[in-house]
């Protein structure tokens, strides 16, 4: 846990910055396509849950960590059985069932969120949505969120990946030059490694459109770029 705050005190990306419409963009597509009233980009603190970007909710203060549902993305899963965090019903889960974001006025039901993974498998948060009824996701909803949720990841680390100091390109450096007291820990974990560290790299240059394509109209809505 040190680590992982340690990291997102370097990123610094807790304040808003120029440029940062990019969050509120990314929140709004997914809002608008999964059809949910609430949606946001969190990112945890010690004792509290920061929105970075947020619809559907009021996102200028802080959540205590506590009550934030987003701090059961940061649980030590599986990556390759897990990419999401689900519950279908708030109301009768027994983690969620007393928390006042479910009995108060909010009355939230349901909740799906990605981890935001970084490139040395540090989680800082998550890009989750909300629902006021029970629902669930179909597996093409799922696999658009965890898209999105890598998306939102690349932006955070972004200036990092970019300068090299992203995760874990110093390790590798020091390895490619002969050092022997490197420390491997996050790089055995299967979220990190060279290949993820390249990829969340290249995504840096990479442009995403989404458009709304009808074979019935010549003018295409874009939804998201």
């Amino acid at each position: 846990e040190s680590e992982r705050l340690a990291y997102l005190k370097r990123l610094d990306v807790l304040g808003n910055a120029e440029g940062d419409n990019c969050y509120d963009n990314l929140v709004a597509a997914v809002a608008g396509l999964l059809q949910a009233p609430i949606c946001a980009i969190s990112l945890i603190t010690e004792h509290s849950i920061v929105f970075k970007a947020c619809v559907g909710l009021n996102h200028n203060d802080p959540v205590p960590r506590h009550f934030g549902i987003c701090s059961y993305t940061l649980l030590n899963e599986d990556p390759s059985a897990a990419s999401l965090f689900v519950i279908e019903d708030l109301s009768r889960d027994p983690r969620t069932a007393n928390n006042p974001l479910v009995t108060g006025e909010t009355a939230l039901r349901f909740y799906a969120g990605c981890p935001l993974v970084m490139s040395n498998g540090i989680r800082l948060g998550a890009l989750c949505m909300f629902d006021t009824k029970t629902r669930a996701l179909t597996s093409e909803e799922a696999q658009f969120l965890v898209n999105f949720g890598t998306l939102a990841a690349v932006q955070l680390e972004r200036a990092h990946l970019q300068n090299g100091e992203g995760g874990i390109s110093r390790q590798l450096s020091q390895l490619s030059q002969g050092h022997q007291d490197v420390d491997l820990s996050s790089m055995e974990r299967c979220e990190a490694g060279p290949a993820r560290l390249q990829r969340m790299r290249d995504a840096c240059h990479e442009v995403v459109v989404l458009v709304w394509a009808r074979p019935d109209c010549a003018n295409w809505l874009v939804l998201y770029a």
